[in-house]
């Protein structure tokens, strides 16, 4: 990925929703022949194939076999979340549709998702799917289990300077503080980039590594402005402020030109995941990747999923198609552009070397976003009370507890 999983608040996204609708959202789940499936862009700008010729491709033999048409929208990440509130909301959404943890909740309570079939033999095949059962019900297909947020290292920098990758926050203050009086960029973090899922790498990752948690067992509160939070946040605005490791520039950097700036070699560490380990490697990087410890080593794996439209005329023909995305050859060239993690047996593309032992002996280092509705706004209200502090206009306190009012109007729903 760039980085994906990008996202907007869910209040904003609300209150876009009648200029969506006003606009129109395109679909055709109400045609008799045509099923409508909503995707996300993975396809690098510069990419010799574009993510809709890519999907057009793959589903060209469905179509054939089952004398349908396949509507394929690429919904961009900036406008991901306000576009399917509205199709959803309206009526016009697709019969098949890409969603993240932080969404399906919601939908899943307003009833409109339903659950898919899998068979015994489906289970075998494939490797994830008891990660799209929610309340009980089948309601996500995982599609995309990968991402795993780490640290990145340019090895050579690290030779050249005397100093070993580390393992622990101190160790990146020691290491970067070593690359930096050598001549080198320390650290990169792509805190400019508009959408927030750059939070799961930019912060999220040290709350937990800190022992704290983003909301609180019932769903209904805020937990991450807590000591362990506050040490998270403290954490990044001494990188900025007090170390200097992160320079001003960090607030104006995203994901396109981090991943250009690591690329071109001259930075010892930059936060990422594994899609853009081989872009990294295909520009000569000897590259190396860690996840980080603090009071335990956690970081967070994108589990997205393909969800089918409770009011799709077409379940059944829709639930063929997903399972038909999800295939093997599908997959294999799905993972051309997008490199995540094989979900199946089916498969024969292999997890990057650096992340296998990630995703199997050390799967217990992996977490996910907790599934709690009403949680989008939890997101991004942090993101953005961090990118004021990091701005130097808020205090850590300042930005936890502003995040934290924000996130409760919306999670205080939970409990009535």
């Amino acid at each position: 990925m760039t980085s994906p999983r990008p996202k907007l608040a869910g209040a904003a996204a609300a209150a876009a929703v009648a200029a969506l609708i006003l606009a129109g959202c395109s679909s055709s789940s109400g045609d008799d022949d045509t099923l409508s499936v909503w995707l996300p862009p993975f396809a690098a700008e510069d990419a010799e194939v574009g993510d809709l010729e890519l999907w057009n491709g793959i589903i060209a033999p469905f179509e054939e076999e089952h004398d349908v048409d396949v509507e394929v929208t690429i919904v961009p990440w900036e406008s991901f979340e306000e576009r399917f509130l509205t199709g959803f909301s309206s009526g016009d959404g697709p019969d098949i549709g890409y969603m993240y943890a932080e969404m399906i909740g919601d939908y899943i309570s307003r009833g409109q998702l339903a659950t898919f079939t899998v068979s015994d033999e489906q289970r075998e095949t494939f490797n994830f799917t008891d990660l799209g059962v929610y309340d009980g019900g089948q309601y996500g297909l995982p599609m995309v289990v990968g991402g795993a947020r780490v640290l990145f290292y340019n090895k050579a920098i690290l030779d050249d300077v005397g100093v070993e990758p580390p393992q622990t926050w101190d160790d990146l203050v020691s290491a970067s503080t070593a690359v930096q009086a050598a001549g080198y960029d320390p650290l990169l973090m792509a805190w400019g980039e508009p959408g927030v899922g750059v939070l799961a790498q930019n912060y999220v990752n040290f709350l937990w590594q800190a022992g704290g948690e983003l909301i609180n067992e019932d769903g209904t509160e805020a937990a991450f402005n807590s000591p362990e939070g506050l040490e998270a946040a403290e954490f990044l605005y001494d990188l900025r402020f007090t170390h200097g490791i992160l320079p001003e520039s960090t607030t104006a950097l995203n994901g396109a030109d981090l991943n250009a700036q690591f690329a071109a070699g001259n930075a010892a560490f930059a936060f990422g995941s594994d899609p853009e380990a081989s872009t990294y490697q295909d520009a000569g990087i000897d590259l190396g990747a860690v996840v980080l410890e603090q009071a335990g080593r956690q970081t967070f794996v994108a589990t997205d999923v393909l969800v089918l439209a409770e009011s799709s005329p077409h379940k059944d023909l829709a639930e063929d198609l997903a399972w038909f995305l999800l295939s093997g050859p599908s997959m294999d060239q799905f993972a051309a552009v997008a490199p995540y993690a094989p979900i199946s047996s089916e498969q024969t593309t292999q997890a990057d070397p650096l992340f296998a032992d990630l995703y199997s002996g050390e799967s217990d280092v992996l977490r996910e976003y907790p599934v709690v509705p009403n949680s989008a706004n939890l997101y991004t209200s942090l993101y953005e009370n961090l990118q004021q502090m990091l701005l130097g206009s808020k205090t850590p306190e300042q930005a936890l507890a502003d995040a934290e009012l924000a996130a409760n109007e919306s999670l205080s729903r939970n409990a009535q």
